[in-house]
């Protein structure tokens, strides 16, 4: 939760050419639906039966999610902090652990209502690709340039590189995984368990595919800063993707530092 809120909402204001939104109104609402849990929403607004919508029934993430709002609206300190070098990198590493550990969970809970192989992958595409697409509408509303879509995500299968792509593929997976190399036989006419229930068996692995994720991150995140010349990028790409760029420079003006 913290890492989501605070991740999403300093994306917000940097998409936002570093400004305060221009409407707080409506910033409230797409900060929360198109920059912090648009995964979250869009999933269970397509796989959980009378759409539920979690994230948006729970006190304590509009309590949490408010606060960082708040702060990073109305705070230029806050803002220009969480940008440095190391706290960014470390603050996208946390938002990818929430971001992973939903993302699994998400999976086992769709894939247990309704057994299918299909039903996962689906899932899968929407939970990594509700946010860009989110995010793009949410800018042309704004009026604002939007930029080409292998900008945001460049067309490649490499894992190492972009976070998006290795984030679906760990979800694959892990649902593969679960599913063909267990003795959970979810996807079977005649199931032992359901995936939620697999998947508490074999919380080790559940474990492995959550952090597995936050160490080829951070491994990326310093490769790219130390070997790019402290570039720092935005976006879903986080250090190594295609977003909005904050270019090194001098200690007094380096907003990334």
């Amino acid at each position: 939760m913290f890492g989501f809120c605070c991740y999403g909402n300093v994306m917000l204001r940097k998409e936002s050419a570093d400004k305060p939104y221009p409407s707080w109104f409506f910033g409230w609402l797409l900060g929360m639906v198109c920059y912090t849990y648009p995964g979250a929403v869009f999933s269970d607004l397509l796989f959980v039966p009378d759409a539920p919508l979690r994230a948006l029934t729970n006190n304590n993430i509009l309590i949490c999610f408010s606060l960082w709002y708040l702060l990073v609206q109305n705070s230029m300190w806050v803002y220009k902090f969480l940008q440095r070098k190391h706290v960014f990198i470390w603050l996208t590493t946390w938002w990818l652990a929430d971001a992973t550990r939903a993302s699994l969970l998400f999976l086992e809970r769709a894939v247990a209502h309704q057994p299918v192989f299909a039903r996962g992958v689906w899932q899968a595409f929407v939970w990594c690709g509700a946010g860009p697409v989110a995010r793009l509408v949410e800018k042309s509303i704004r009026g604002e340039p939007v930029p080409a879509l292998d900008k945001v995500q460049p067309n490649s299968m490499n894992i190492f590189k972009f976070p998006l792509i290795a984030m679906f593929w760990n979800m694959i997976f892990y649902m593969v995984c679960l599913a063909y190399f267990t003795d959970c036989k979810f996807l079977d006419a005649k199931p032992k368990l359901d995936m939620v229930q697999c998947a508490a068996k074999y919380e080790d692995f559940y474990g492995f595919c959550t952090y597995m994720p936050c160490f080829m991150h951070l491994c990326r995140a310093y490769y790219a800063m130390y070997s790019q010349g402290g570039l720092v990028i935005f976006g879903d790409g986080f250090c190594m993707g295609s977003s909005s760029l904050i270019k090194k420079m001098s200690s007094s003006q380096n907003i990334a530092r």
